[in-house]
């Protein structure tokens, strides 16, 4: 199995954690803070190397901030191929203040870029070079493109298309976690996979989906319209997977919240990589059950963890017996 995954606007993250309530327009004091390398992208390239699988991690970096993204993925062990831009890697900051059970998580991110069409063009060159060279053979299935992400200043939200258009009967699985325009435009190409969340699945519907029979409706819609598969993360309602396996849903543990950030990439990480073990191309029922079970129990030991930490295999498992999964009525 070969994943590579692309962060067209990956980030330096600062997590910054009180026990009171924040005071807004006042100075606030925090018990705990990270520094963590970021970008959805890469926090799946993370989280597969934590799996025992790299994934080579396609970006852009810049400036100061970018060199220390890229020691911090040096440190961790994690492959990448990045193109340096005149701009500087964007800084994001999180906030979560309040005991546990009434927590309030903020998040202020930079916008990133902007990035010119020469470092753009660069990138998509070393990319699609990359994946020709490697396998491009149709009878192998398990080559996923995981593109993961905000679009940075400079891009055009349609880019994810154009790259699923290029890779169109390449034998590379593509997988797009994005949101807005760029989900969009990235459906219309009819990509392998995407993964919303509940705001991002009701900004493709048009409206706020509240009842569980309308956000499944509309899951298993993009399905029968699209080909592509949805896995959709609910947050404390767990996740609906919809694909020709059927309509699943898994439950998602009660754990203490330190930080959401990341657990969404996480989730994805570890369903790829066990869909991906048993070979994409030709997945049975069964194996959408464990791939569910194994990505919840991943995702709830990340909301454990400060900042963007990844948990270890070892976290990632020990919630396997308190899931539930089960196959929905279409």
């Amino acid at each position: 199995m070969s994943i590579y995954t692309l962060t067209l606007n990956p980030a330096l993250d600062v997590s910054l954690r009180g026990a009171g309530a924040a005071c807004w327009g006042k100075l606030n004091k925090t018990d705990s803070q990270t520094l963590s390398c970021g970008g959805k992208g890469i926090n799946v390239s993370r989280a597969l190397k934590a799996m025992g699988e790299d994934a080579p991690a396609y970006l852009f970096y810049g400036g100061e901030t970018g060199r220390t993204m890229l020691r911090m993925l040096d440190a961790e062990g994690i492959e990448y191929r990045g193109v340096e831009t005149s701009a500087p890697t964007r800084i994001n900051v999180k906030t979560i203040f309040g005991a546990n059970g009434s927590a309030v998580m903020s998040e202020f991110n930079g916008a990133g870029g902007p990035i010119s069409r020469e470092e753009l063009e660069k990138l998509c060159e070393s990319l699609m070079g990359e994946l020709k060279k490697h396998t491009i053979n149709q009878q192998d299935s398990r080559s996923f493109l995981i593109m993961s992400g905000s679009i940075p200043q400079g891009v055009e939200n349609t880019v994810y298309n154009s790259v699923i258009m290029l890779l169109k009967n390449r034998g590379v699985h593509i997988v797009v976690d994005a949101s807005g325009a760029a989900l969009e435009s990235a459906l219309e190409a009819s990509p392998y996979m995407i993964k919303p969340n509940l705001d991002e699945l009701s900004s493709i519907a048009g409206k706020r989906l509240v009842e569980m029979s309308e956000i499944l409706y509309r899951i298993f819609q993009i399905f029968v319209e699209n080909g592509t598969r949805v896995l959709a993360t609910l947050s404390e309602k767990g996740a609906i997977y919809a694909g020709p396996e059927g309509l699943w849903k898994v439950s998602s543990p009660q754990v203490e919240l330190k930080s959401f950030a990341g657990a969404g990439d996480t989730f994805l990480a570890g369903f790829v990589h066990t869909i991906g073990s048993a070979g994409a191309g030709s997945v049975s029922a069964g194996a959408v059950p464990d791939a569910l079970k194994f990505a919840s129990s991943a995702a709830a030991a990340k909301v454990e963890l400060d900042g963007t930490e990844i948990p270890t295999l070892e976290q990632m498992g020990k919630y396997m017996g308190e899931i539930t999964v089960e196959r929905l009525k279409i």
